[in-house]
């Protein structure tokens, strides 16, 4: 052995996997794996010159909406995380049991304050009503009509505008 270490081999950089796209001129043009994703769901592209498709696939991103992750993001914060995929399943579910909760309380404080307008204004009607019935059996008749006009109008418009928001 003479005094020199032995040489080392550049390491090589790991490329892109490509796949092979005829371009107009009959030559094999190299294309990265998602662009032939692309060209395998629209082959209609594959009419276009090799820049056109690169410009076209650069534009081109997913979108996800949901209340999880895609099943890849998952993987990866599993990867990452550790039991990373159970706990977003797990938040996602306290989350939509929170989200049910907030609901019923909703509904409920909703049909508690409808309840309490339909007493307020059978206790309203009924005064009303006792206080015309009064009214007249001491001979305050045109008192009575007013009292119970005004009543009868006001519950209408309650009712009206009550029912007219659904």
């Amino acid at each position: 052995m003479s005094g020199q270490s032995p040489k080392k081999k550049p390491a090589q950089q790991r490329k892109p996997a490509e796949s092979q796209v005829v371009s107009r001129s009959g030559k094999q043009a190299n294309l990265p794996e998602d662009v032939q994703e692309l060209l395998d769901v629209a082959p209609d592209l594959k009419k276009l010159p090799k820049n056109q498709i690169l410009a076209l696939s650069q534009t081109i991103h997913k979108v996800h909406s949901g209340p999880l992750p895609t099943p890849e993001d998952i993987k990866e914060y599993n990867d990452f995380i550790p039991n990373g995929a159970e706990r977003i399943m797990k938040m996602a579910e306290l989350e939509q049991e929170h989200r049910h909760r907030s609901d019923t309380f909703v509904l409920d404080v909703s049909a508690k304050e409808i309840r309490r307008g339909q007493n307020y204004g059978l206790t309203i009607g009924l005064f009303s009503i006792a206080a015309c019935i009064t009214l007249t059996v001491l001979g305050h008749p045109a008192v009575a009509t007013a009292i119970f006009g005004t009543s009868l109008v006001g519950l209408v418009v309650a009712f009206v505008k009550t029912h007219g928001k659904g």
